[in-house]
């Protein structure tokens, strides 16, 4: 087994663990959803006979359930984003061995490269350092949604003082962290920047 056929060999698995990562992706905001659904549904028939209890569903369950999920989805979003980083630094040496090899005659393995080029290219032009991925924005969105509607439920309830000052206390800190969540997302994509092979001394 010569060299190129080893560096092929380790393409083929990162491009798997890329297609995993991204089907992990699918999965775990496609369960987040569902649960968030279920939730909302369980507050809704709730709202009539118990608005209180609908109140703190919206208020404690949604974010409880939502933000693990965000996390877990940030943590398949990086492992895709280093994959694609290896991948591409693997076209790189796979195009330099196939130079080397007569019966090659056309440039081979270019789709990662091109994809990295055209969205470094195209956040030069906009000025953006990150572009926020609609799976973050949808389940921060859905939080403060479900938080903000559960308060408005709780104040127009007939709960007692004390039962709606916690809730709306509770909404107050969720959208606290939601923001928080949400800023630490956009600062971990623009501040870290992932190693290229090169600046461990590879090739």
């Amino acid at each position: 087994m010569d060299r190129n056929e080893i560096l092929c060999k380790e393409y083929d698995a990162v491009r798997g663990e890329i297609v995993t990562g991204l089907s992990n992706r699918v999965r775990i905001l496609s369960v987040g959803i569902t649960a968030v659904g279920l939730i909302w549904a369980a507050a809704a028939s709730q709202y009539g006979s118990h608005p209180g209890f609908a109140s703190l569903v919206l208020v404690g369950a949604v974010p409880l359930m939502a933000l693990p999920i965000l996390w877990i989805w940030f943590g398949e979003y990086e492992r895709v984003q280093k994959a694609g980083i290896w991948q591409s630094y693997l076209e790189g040496r796979i195009k330099v061995q196939s130079q080397k090899d007569p019966k090659i005659e056309e440039t081979v393995l270019t789709w990662e490269t091109w994809q990295r080029k055209r969205r470094d290219d195209e956040q030069k032009e906009r000025k953006l350092k990150w572009r926020p991925d609609p799976a973050i924005t949808l389940l921060c969105t859905i939080v403060v949604l479900s938080v903000v509607l559960g308060s408005i439920i709780a104040l127009l309830s007939q709960m007692e003082a004390i039962g709606r000052t916690a809730v709306c206390v509770a909404a107050i800190a969720w959208l606290g962290v939601t923001a928080a969540v949400y800023r630490n997302f956009v600062s971990i994509a623009c501040r870290r920047r992932v190693m290229m092979p090169q600046e461990y001394g590879l090739p």
